[in-house]
């Protein structure tokens, strides 16, 4: 009974151990952003942060990849352990746009945490995403959005979408285009689904987001202007 005893406890050790290697590798993320932040804005004349939230293994990290670079491998693509970050130059609206994209992957154990809360913090865009063969993934998108808005906060404003990805798996399909198109509607978000394999609907996924953001931001302006007539 000792023996197992300090085998728990050795196991808990090890757990805390790695717990604290993931957040710093996440700190550390989050300072060579920061860097990386600074000297994109100088060219860009607008910045949006989007983050990707949905269960593991539905291809949040490939739609990123080929969307920063649709020429990437997505074969090779590795399971996000904790998060990651991304970052591109878009022109929209005749623009340079810097999009910061949050990969929040491995987060999913620190939801209570305040580690978890700077990642989800001043938020611009969210982007909800399920697997088109996976229907546990689509029934998890209400806690995902719940988490979400616990994270961003209840006052923030920023606009959502759902991705319904592998439509390349359609002979595998679970969900279908209607259900998800019906869930969407219902929340008042778009939905579009995307194949990071074949390459389909990936940049319109991020860029209509980003388009979404920029008419809010405006309207905003301009109400806030016509207030102050």
């Amino acid at each position: 009974a000792s023996k197992n005893v300090e085998q728990q406890q050795q196991q808990q050790q090890k757990k805390q151990q790695l717990t604290r290697q993931e957040k710093d590798l996440c700190n550390k993320k989050r300072r060579e952003l920061s860097l990386i932040t600074k000297r994109l804005e100088v060219s860009a004349e607008l910045k949006i942060k989007i983050i990707l939230v949905g269960n593991s293994s539905v291809g949040k990290t490939s739609l990123i990849h080929k969307f920063v670079d649709d020429k990437a491998d997505i074969r090779t693509t590795e399971v996000t352990m904790l998060c990651d970050f991304y970052h591109c130059l878009v022109p929209l609206t005749g623009r340079a746009v810097h999009i910061r994209i949050w990969d929040t992957g491995g987060m999913e154990r620190f939801h209570d945490s305040n580690l978890t809360a700077n990642f989800y913090r001043n938020s611009d865009g969210v982007l909800l995403v399920f697997s088109v063969n996976d229907l546990d993934s689509f029934n998890s998108l209400p806690r995902w959005l719940e988490r979400v808005r616990q994270n961003v906060g209840q006052s923030s404003q920023f606009d959502c979408g759902i991705i319904g990805n592998k439509s390349d798996l359609s002979e595998q399909r679970h969900v279908s285009h209607q259900d998800a198109q019906r869930y969407a509607n219902q929340l008042g978000f778009t939905y579009i689904e995307t194949s990071a394999l074949d390459v389909v609907n990936v940049q319109k996924a991020f860029t209509d987001l980003a388009l979404a953001v920029i008419r809010r931001n405006q309207t905003a302006q301009q109400l806030a202007g016509a207030s102050q007539q």
